[in-house]
């Protein structure tokens, strides 16, 4: 019944987004960050399942900041609760280095 009277409705899945520090430029670029292939292998190495982590962006910094950077923050945003809370316990793999993970909120 909605669907019909509401074209294009869909319900509304929460992410949760966690912040991992430090993680170096070469290893994971911003340009990068979409590709699916690297989000099933941050899934693997995470022992996360698959298609739980919906999107990775990169921390933003101030206008400012021109100067050149070897590492940098990202974003992983995560559709479930338990996964999450799991990844900041036990910290975040990216390509078989563990990075401290906290709770993103706007």
């Amino acid at each position: 019944m909605w669907n019909t009277t509401f074209e294009g409705l869909k319900i509304h899945v929460l992410m949760y987004g966690i912040i991992a520090y430090g993680i170096p430029m070469a290893n994971l670029d911003s340009i990068i960050m979409d590709n699916t292939k690297i989000i099933k292998q941050l899934e693997a190495e995470n022992n996360i399942k698959p298609k739980m982590i919906v999107k990775i962006t990169p921390l933003r910094c101030r206008k400012n900041c021109n100067s050149v950077k070897l590492h940098h923050s990202i974003v992983i945003y995560i559709n479930y609760q338990h996964t999450v809370n799991r990844c900041i316990a036990n910290s975040f793999h990216v390509y078989y280095f563990h990075y401290a993970a906290e709770r993103f909120t706007l």
